[in-house]
This record gives C-alpha cells, sequence and structure tokens, in this order.
C-alpha cells in the first residue's frame, strides 16, 4: 500500500490480518467495504449497519432527512484533512438513482475530535424525488 495510506494501514492493521484486510474486503458480511467502515468510523469487524445519530453520533453511514423547507439533508462522519485520511468526501444530489450527480458545495461541519468531524450537507436543489449520497474517493 502505498505511503499516502500510513493511517489507512495503521487502521487496518489494528483489525486484520493481511489476508482479509483488503480496503475492499467485507469479512465480517455485512455490506460494508473496509475502505467504508474506516470512512465512516465503523468497526470492519462487528456486523453493523448503523446510521449516524444527527447532531451528535461520532460513528455511523450517512444519515439523509427531509428538512422543514422540504430539502433533503446528509450529514456524515468525515476523517479531518490533518488526520491524512487519504480519501475524499463528496456529498452528492440528483435527481434520479442513475445520476447526473451533483456535488454539494455548501456544507456545515463540528470537530469531534482530533480525527473526525461530523458534516452536514443540505440539498442545493429541493424537490420532491430527490436522491443524495456520499462519494469515496481515494487520495494520493
Amino acid at each position: 500500500m502505498a505511503a499516502w495510506y500510513p493511517n489507512v494501514e495503521r487502521w487496518r492493521a489494528g483489525y486484520f490480518y493481511p489476508a482479509i484486510g483488503g480496503l475492499l474486503a467485507d469479512p465480517d458480511g455485512d455490506g460494508v467495504k473496509n475502505i467504508v467502515e474506516f470512512a465512516f468510523n465503523l468497526n470492519p469487524k462487528a456486523t453493523s449497519l448503523a446510521t449516524l445519530q444527527p447532531g451528535s453520533g461520532t460513528s455511523g453511514l450517512p444519515s439523509v432527512a427531509r428538512n422543514g423547507g422540504g430539502s433533503l439533508t446528509i450529514e456524515f462522519i468525515r476523517r479531518r484533512a490533518d488526520a491524512l485520511p487519504g480519501i475524499i468526501y463528496a456529498a452528492e444530489f440528483a435527481s434520479s438513482p442513475a445520476g447526473p450527480w451533483t456535488a454539494a458545495t455548501v456544507e456545515t461541519s463540528t470537530i469531534i475530535d482530533a480525527t473526525f468531524e461530523r458534516v452536514a450537507v443540505i440539498d442545493p436543489a429541493p424537490a420532491p424525488n430527490r436522491f443524495t449520497r456520499v462519494r469515496l474517493t481515494t487520495s494520493p
């Protein structure tokens, strides 16, 4: 694994033998790949599809709610940039599950600790039928 993944490597070493600890592996069989568990502060050895508790959670898959104005709000945990996560998070919205997906440009973040922050993003184009996701990409 490349040197730009030092925190991912440390995280993997704390949980796995190398043979089952690949970033795209799912050794606990919960349908969530290791890289997603790393991104959202989940335990990759425990079957859990827990959703983040909005406003106070410190781990979990992104939560989605419709706010009073009818817009979707997605909230998720993000590893802070100064913690060198090796991944980039992008909250995206679309009118169809097939896309096209548009990245949101306005977000609110709350620092949790030296490693994590909680991020909330409101859909900039409210409509009755909207979809949202957090796209994760690796960063060199």
